[in-house]
């Protein structure tokens, strides 16, 4: 095993460089269960290179040092450390970014919004349309309408 620069890749083989500057072309990426990515490639770029002394089997772990985000004891990262999301060690989840959701959302919780709410189609509250609506006991004049039916 041995540090070595990545120095580029297409995000499941790289071409990296070892500290003699001999240069290992079609090293596989291995990442951790679950979590893929095509790094992106600065100065920084490095791996922990696995090999069989031959070349003919290589793999390396890419990391970058520098751009690692402060966590406290026993949180995690995932993201390029710019936008992320972490598992704070009080089992919140802290996502930095936007987010895209292409599904459904269910939550049994309350939701604070501190910002504008935008909806775009139907709006429901308590099974009832936000905005076609209709009023019971509505009186001609002055007076209070009656509850949403």
């Amino acid at each position: 095993m041995q540090i070595v620069s990545i120095l580029n890749n297409n995000g499941q083989q790289a071409r990296v460089q070892l500290d003699d500057g001999s240069i290992i072309d079609g090293v596989v990426i291995l990442y951790p269960f679950g979590l893929f990515s095509n790094i992106a490639i600065s100065d920084n770029s490095m791996g922990l290179l696995l090999e069989d002394g031959s070349n003919d089997y290589s793999y390396v772990m890419p990391f970058n040092i520098l751009a690692q985000p402060t966590l406290a004891s026993g949180e995690v990262a995932i993201g390029n450390f710019e936008k992320n999301i972490k598992f704070l060690q009080n089992g919140k989840i802290e996502i930095n970014g936007d987010v895209i959701i292409n599904g459904n959302i269910t939550t049994t919780g309350d939701t604070i919004i501190a910002g504008k709410l935008e909806v775009v189609g139907q709006a429901k509250l308590q099974g009832k349309d936000f905005i076609a609506h209709i009023h019971s006991g509505v009186q001609t004049g002055s007076s209070n309408s009656g509850g949403v039916v």
